[in-house]
């Protein structure tokens, strides 16, 4: 299980609240892992880490998560990522169960506000086989200026992944009904059946008040 931590946009608590979160709510064996250019932070507070710096880039931002489509820090294993700001509030078993290749949200904005969205892929969560991913690295990482100067560059990473791998499985298409939640449907009480739920921009999980909320975002 994988999330990425770079620069200074958020503290430390996000990526050990993460791993707890992940920690109760998926019971089958895993590793977690934070890509970061903050070793040393991680390196202190015992998180396994890989510097992204050595794997591509470094590049800002968004866009060190095109480092995790390079299969061989994967180590051969199948490969679930997190945004630091998703909430994990029930069993995540069934991301790690799916036999596919490789699979990414679609996106929150355009299903559920902008139908004319110009991106179809939200990488808030993706699930990749263990030896998927180098076609994808190498597309970015050979074409990195034309991605990040494209009139389309505000979709970041996502729409860079689309791009590059057009036919991925809607992770909405194949789990159970209300797993994911994105933020513009948080209510007060907590949703039954859901599994994870999904933030963006500046909806964080401190931006709603809801004691459900705040008892599953913790360490």
């Amino acid at each position: 299980v994988a999330c990425v931590w770079v620069g200074d946009k958020y503290p430390i608590e996000y990526v050990t609240r993460l791993r707890s979160m992940v920690a109760r709510h998926l019971p089958l064996r895993h590793r977690f892992v934070c890509y970061t250019d903050r070793v040393i932070d991680c390196a202190a507070a015992r998180i396994p880490y890989v510097n992204v710096g050595r794997v591509g880039g470094p590049w800002p931002g968004w866009w060190s998560k095109m480092a995790l489509f390079h299969p061989l820090p994967r180590g051969g294993h199948r490969t679930i990522y997190f945004d630091l700001d998703t909430v994990i509030i029930g069993d995540i078993s069934p991301l790690a169960e799916m036999a596919i290749t490789f699979g990414i949200c679609a996106n929150f904005t355009k299903r559920s506000a902008v139908p004319n969205y110009q991106c179809n892929y939200g990488s808030c969560v993706m699930v990749m086989a263990p030896m998927f991913g180098r076609e994808v690295f190498d597309g970015f990482s050979d074409n990195v200026s034309r991605f990040m100067k494209s009139t389309d560059h505000k979709y970041g990473d996502q729409w860079a992944i689309e791009q590059l791998h057009p036919d991925a499985t809607l992770l909405q298409d194949v789990v159970p009904p209300g797993f994911f939640i994105g933020y513009r449907d948080i209510t007060p009480t907590k949703p039954v059946g859901a599994s994870v739920v999904v933030f963006a921009g500046s909806h964080k999980p401190t931006s709603y008040p809801y004691d459900w909320i705040d008892k599953e975002w913790r360490e």
